[in-house]
């Protein structure tokens, strides 16, 4: 049992989550079974991310003292410890933090915007479907804040042509598609709020499309160099079309 989540429906939102990872992130995948710690915790909920970085996912009634030492303790543990070289993980010094939480507070939300700087964290809110949704649960970026852009200065380390092709992506994204773009950083998540249908991510320098089908499992662009750019464009306007 997870000792942060008390809530009415907490075991059907963690076995959901187990079920349904694009709700989150496409491209991540469940490692079944709990990841225990060498300080003795456990986490309940662990994955990969599509470029192979370990994805702890934390889901709680809200981000709590405890809730955060419990956080820290195991992405040190990949960071520093012999969890990173685990070869389930193809980038395992590079942990990331996915925190689910039921409340946010405002103190709540700038924490996670100070710990980003030593550690990669991103916080959702979590609520229950509403009567005839498609989904059990709900779930919505709360940090960080969602928005309709990306910041510039995340394009400054990718070479023209790749940010060239960023802002074409973006333009079909809100403009022909109607999705959002949400993460102001790597990986960024696209589709219609509060439900991701791609991630692009930046790997070693390269941009790499993931995109999530209509079973749940995904497909990868890879790297998306010249002759690929409208390949990783047309998968998402076919994926926006149902096809």
């Amino acid at each position: 049992m997870n000792p942060l989540l008390t809530a009415p429906d907490s075991t059907r939102l963690q076995d959901w989550l187990e079920q349904h990872p694009e709700r989150l992130e496409p491209g991540l995948c469940i490692i079944p079974g709990e990841l225990r710690l060498e300080g003795g915790g456990v986490v309940p909920v662990c994955g990969s991310d599509a470029c192979g970085r370990p994805c702890l996912v934390s889901l709680v009634d809200r981000p709590t003292a405890l809730a955060w030492d419990h956080l820290l303790d195991a992405a040190g543990e990949f960071r520093f410890g012999a969890l990173g070289a685990d070869s389930a993980f193809l980038r395992g010094r590079e942990p990331r933090v996915l925190l689910v939480a039921r409340e946010w507070a405002a103190g709540d939300r700038a924490r996670v915007s100070l710990l980003h700087g030593s550690v990669a964290i991103r916080g959702y809110q979590w609520s229950v479907g509403s009567e005839g949704a498609p989904d059990l649960f709900a779930l919505e970026m709360v940090v960080p804040a969602p928005h309709h852009g990306f910041p510039e200065q995340s394009l400054s380390g990718l070479g023209e042509t790749d940010a060239a092709f960023v802002r074409r992506l973006l333009h079909l994204v809100r403009q022909g598609l109607g999705w959002s773009a949400q993460g102001e950083d790597w990986p960024l998540l696209l589709g219609p709020a509060g439900r991701p249908r791609a991630a692009l991510h930046l790997e070693e320098g390269r941009l790499c499309l993931v995109v999530a089908t209509k079973e749940g499992a995904s497909s990868v662009v890879r790297p998306i160099n010249d002759e690929q750019q409208d390949v990783a464009l047309d998968h998402l306007m076919r994926l926006a079309q149902g096809l």
